[in-house]
């Protein structure tokens, strides 16, 4: 039978990290508290003396302790002490004190146990020494200082677990009291700190907390960061069009000439093609349009959210966004660190939706998850908005992030009324400023463009496949023309816009592949339209993972707030373009 080797330690102390160089998994690890709230497994094989053992390692979400009350910490403890052969306990070697209150619950479960004293290059830079064999001898298991990212240690680490005996306990069973005064005894025994001089980043890091410079910085920050995603996203659309034009067009135009005799088959799947050159974002084919809008429109700004999103994780900065926002966040019956789900929601909203696990309560998690779901677009739908932009104009672009600012604080607000009476204050550590490393960081990168790409390439292609299937057999035109009265009256659209707005239920891409087909779109159309699109969750993934997290009655409570929502906004936003157009 394979041993289940767990890596349990408190949140923030480079465990995914550690489990990323274990196993060869590429999984990602940011600096800040709560990035694991789900079980993560790997395997790792190892050779000693010519036996080769293998294990089952899995991350666990951060604990802080075994009796936490949060629902991840329940599922957590659960979890280690029904699966654990062998416990690798991640110790933050910055913060010793602190994590040894877990290490002496897990002592005491009595299981074949490891230390590993992980970040030891950052207490040597703090100027921490500890004496790693005096702590084994007061633990009764063997200590081992690594550091993950940069893989030091990690040999040592093998060594030691391929030594351990599978049915071997610790040699103290009965481990050091769950205490702090004996483990403030213990850490004064075996650790000892050097003074020195504060380093510039870490003045900065103080200034990042400060009421008014630290609400500058972050305002600073925010801006620079859409900047930069912005201009990524039209450098990596220029780039990437190009390349379709350059090594697609010729093809695709042979392959177009030579099913002239099957026009049926030709329209299907290359669409439409004008003198020799194909508009890749109107042809309406499978193997244009269909591969185009994911890669060229959508994963530009994808790929540059996510990128800059991953640097502002590594460097450690959103915990001390969360913090500068905790006062504000009160309001709506939440603490700062719900902003961290949200902003990972503006990457991926089933991200943000399970981020939401690392909150206190079911309905602090249930207002974020609604506030993320339907008033922060996650990055395909920014890519949809910033794809329709030239059709709407400027002013309709501003107006649109505006109405969904204001209707996230409308909507905070009144759900949060009814849940001040539960509103528990925010614990949260916050880690130490840090260089981002650019391995960690691209590969980071790269897991979550391939997860995007993975999911919407063939959801966009089966979508467009459908849509011309249906377009080819009048479907739309009979749906347009039952629903067009009624939609034209209560928000001011055509009837073509219909298909977009059923497919963009599923998928924003698919919408967007429509909407950018339809020649006579006004500005005003396209930006009901595109905030309609906004406000409907953006992909089907969204719909099964709030049924797995709050169940199918809660589900359908969100479903029907969400076009609640986008129903009388968009009935007001057209209803003032009208008075004002008057």
């Amino acid at each position: 039978m394979i041993p289940t080797v767990l890596l349990v330690g408190n949140p923030n102390v480079g465990k995914s990290a550690l489990f990323s160089r274990l196993t060869g998994t590429k999984v990602i690890s940011s600096n800040f508290p709560g990035t694991t709230v789900s079980i993560l497994r790997g395997m790792l094989e190892t050779a000693s003396r010519g036996i080769r053992k293998n294990y089952e390692l899995i991350d666990t979400p951060g604990l802080y302790s075994l009796t936490e009350k949060t629902e991840t910490t329940r599922r957590g403890s659960r979890f280690v002490i029904e699966h654990a052969d062998i416990i690798i306990n991640v110790i933050d070697a910055t913060n010793l004190e602190r994590n040894l209150f877990l290490t002496t619950q897990l002592l005491a479960l009595k299981k074949p146990m490891i230390v590993v004293l992980n970040m030891w290059d950052e207490a040597q830079y703090h100027g921490i020494t500890i004496d790693i064999p005096l702590l084994s001898q007061e633990l009764g298991v063997p200590v081992v200082p690594t550091t993950s990212i940069s893989g030091h240690g990690v040999l040592r680490l093998v060594t030691q677990l391929t030594a351990l005996q599978g049915n071997s306990k610790n040699k103290q069973h009965t481990p050091l009291a769950s205490h702090w005064p004996d483990i403030s005894h213990l850490v004064k025994h075996v650790q000892t700190v050097s003074k020195r001089t504060k380093k510039p980043l870490e003045h900065f890091a103080t200034l990042t907390l400060h009421p008014v410079w630290g609400t500058c910085i972050a305002l600073g920050c925010l801006i620079t960061t859409f900047l930069c995603i912005f201009f990524l996203s039209e450098a990596l659309e220029s780039s990437i069009t190009a390349l379709f034009d350059f090594f697609l067009t010729t093809p695709l135009t042979f392959l177009h000439k030579h099913l002239a005799s099957f026009p049926a088959l030709q329209s299907f799947l290359i669409g439409t093609v004008e003198n020799g050159t194909i508009d890749y974002q109107q042809a309406m084919g499978l193997l244009t349009t269909g591969i185009y809008i994911p890669l060229g429109q959508v994963a530009p700004p994808v790929t540059a959210f996510y990128f800059a999103m991953g640097i502002l994780e590594d460097c450690g900065y959103l915990p001390r966004l969360a913090t500068l926002a905790d006062t504000m966040m009160h309001r709506y019956a939440l603490h700062g660190f719900a902003l961290i789900p949200m902003l990972l929601g503006a990457g991926c909203n089933v991200t943000g939706i399970i981020g939401t696990r690392v909150l206190d309560n079911r309905k602090q998690r249930i207002i974020t998850a609604i506030l993320l779901s339907i008033t922060i677009p996650c990055a395909s739908q920014t890519g949809f908005i910033v794809a329709m932009a030239h059709r709407m104009g400027g002013l309709y672009l501003t107006l649109l992030f505006v109405l969904l600012a204001l209707t996230w604080h409308v909507l905070g607000t009144i759900l949060g009324r009814r849940e001040k009476q539960n509103y528990q204050e925010m614990i949260i550590e916050i880690p130490p400023l840090r260089a981002p490393r650019l391995r960690p960081s691209l590969i980071k990168l790269s897991v979550r463009v391939r997860n995007f790409l993975s999911d919407a390439i063939p959801i966009t292609i089966l979508g467009i496949a459908l849509l011309i299937i249906l377009n080819n057999n009048n479907v739309f035109s009979l749906l347009g023309a039952s629903t067009f009265a009624f939609l034209h009256k209560l928000w001011g659209l055509p009837a073509e816009v219909i298909p977009a707005l059923c497919m963009g239920l599923f998928r924003k891409e698919i919408a967007l592949s429509y909407l950018k087909a339809i020649p006579n779109l006004s500005q005003a159309q396209a930006f009901i339209s595109t905030l309609i699109l906004t406000l409907w969750f953006p992909c089907v993934s969204v719909y099964t993972v709030l049924y797995k997290e709050f169940g199918m009655k809660s589900l359908l409570w969100m479903v029907g707030l969400m076009f609640t929502v986008s129903t009388i906004l968009a009935t007001l936003a057209h209803t003032l373009l009208q008075v004002l157009t008057l």
